[in-house]
């Protein structure tokens, strides 16, 4: 039996839902989203996820939006890894603080009591990346105790995972 769909409101650049137990429906065991003065602020990455998942309907202005019309706000390769690693049970928030796209947690793994074990920069695959710009996030990652993953995306939006670990010699 489907469950029905939790209404999120478009406000600035996320969603947010309202409702305690709506709040529960949504973040489950996962952790989805973040909880602010009592409301669930989602990212447009986790809207569109749980839109597709017809677990929300999205509003902006009192009138429905759909999928393309949020998808318009994200970077394509940036949602492809994001819909990848949570459709393989990790738990993926935002690693902009650590100067990555994303950080992962562990699958089963609880944010609000465990650090991330990963953090994941997008790039496309036929992107060049500065070798400066790569062994400075890979010594943030050493130094914060994570793995650095690089996540390839092709053309169809196929993601292809390489780790990346600092060696001091």
């Amino acid at each position: 039996m489907r469950s029905k769909s939790v209404k999120a409101i478009l406000s600035g650049e996320c969603l947010i839902v309202r409702g305690n137990r709506e709040i529960n429906v949504l973040r489950g065991k996962r952790k989805i989203g973040t909880i602010k003065n009592g409301v669930l602020e989602l990212s447009p990455l986790e809207g569109i996820y749980l839109m597709k998942k017809g677990k929300i309907k999205a509003f902006h202005m009192g009138k429905e939006i759909n999928v393309d019309q949020l998808l318009q706000k994200v970077d394509f390769k940036r949602y492809h890894v994001f819909e990848d690693l949570t459709e393989k049970g990790y738990l993926v928030k935002s690693g902009h603080k650590y100067g990555a796209d994303f950080r992962v947690y562990e699958k089963g793994d609880d944010p609000d009591k465990e650090h991330s074990s990963y953090l994941v920069r997008v790039i496309g695959e036929v992107e060049s990346v500065k070798a400066y710009d790569l062994l400075a996030l890979a010594r943030v990652a050493h130094s914060v105790r994570k793995k650095l993953i690089l996540a390839i995306v092709g053309e169809e939006g196929e993601v292809t995972y390489y780790s990346v670990k600092w060696t001091k010699l």
